[in-house]
């Protein structure tokens, strides 16, 4: 535990957290650290067998062993998982947490991150690495959702985040506006690597909110791959679900 966090965990008991879920708004006794009410624990869409064995998406059949999109396009990262699918019981809490300015949702999500990657047969990371925003949207916004995740994640993990390795050299449409051909097009070029000896060898593990086709991870991997990285795995909060 870090000095940030030993903070953080004496202002939640001078200023208790409201005893709220962050999934149903239900008030009552809450799961800690993840401020979720054993309902949600219980009942959320947690991904589960079988996923795809690279974009970690759930597949149809435990026959398959990766899905159409992963068939048809090739990956830059090694693999992808997830928390939970992104389905209606989870959108509104990552709506508002990406948004509508619910920064201090970040803590709870990424400690549930951080629990259940660390479940997770993953090789040894070196670093965690968020996904960047464009400075005039991290402007508006007031703060990169995906580096507070990951914040939260190395707190918990005792593993180092980069949140300056990569940047976003321009800006880019909205990618849920777009299709799976559009969306590869729009982000593709639009990241880079800040300083490539941060980097250089080491396994990475890209941290961002949503995974929907995967060209926004890939984009990001594609960089760090280039700008020296080993290799790159990534995880995210949730993921699509495939049509």
């Amino acid at each position: 535990m870090n000095w940030r966090t030993l903070i953080e965990d004496v202002c939640d008991i001078i200023y208790p957290p409201a005893n709220t879920c962050i999934f149903c708004n239900q008030q009552g006794e809450l799961i800690v650290p993840y401020s979720m009410c054993e309902h949600c624990w219980d009942t959320l869409p947690f991904t589960k067998p079988p996923l795809c064995d690279i974009c970690g998406k759930p597949i149809d059949s435990d026959k398959l062993r990766i899905c159409h999109d992963c068939a048809e396009y090739s990956r830059s990262f090694v693999k992808a998982g997830a928390v939970l699918e992104y389905m209606p019981s989870v959108h509104e809490t990552i709506y508002r947490y990406k948004y509508k300015g619910h920064s201090e949702l970040a803590k709870p999500l990424g400690l549930l991150m951080a629990h259940v990657v660390s479940r997770v047969a993953w090789p040894d990371m070196d670093v965690l690495v968020p996904v960047p925003l464009y400075y005039e949207r991290l402007r508006q916004r007031g703060y990169n959702q995906s580096a507070l995740l990951a914040r939260y994640m190395g707190y918990e993990l005792n593993l180092p985040v980069l949140d300056k390795a990569l940047y976003r050299c321009r800006d880019t449409k909205a990618q849920a506006t777009l299709g799976r051909a559009e969306r590869r097009a729009n982000i593709a070029g639009a990241f880079d690597v800040k300083d490539a000896k941060d980097i250089k060898g080491k396994t990475i593990m890209l941290i961002d909110d949503i995974l929907t086709t995967g060209a926004t991870a890939d984009a990001c991997a594609q960089a760090l791959l280039v700008g020296g990285a080993n290799a790159v795995y990534v995880f995210t909060l949730a993921t699509g679900v495939l049509k």
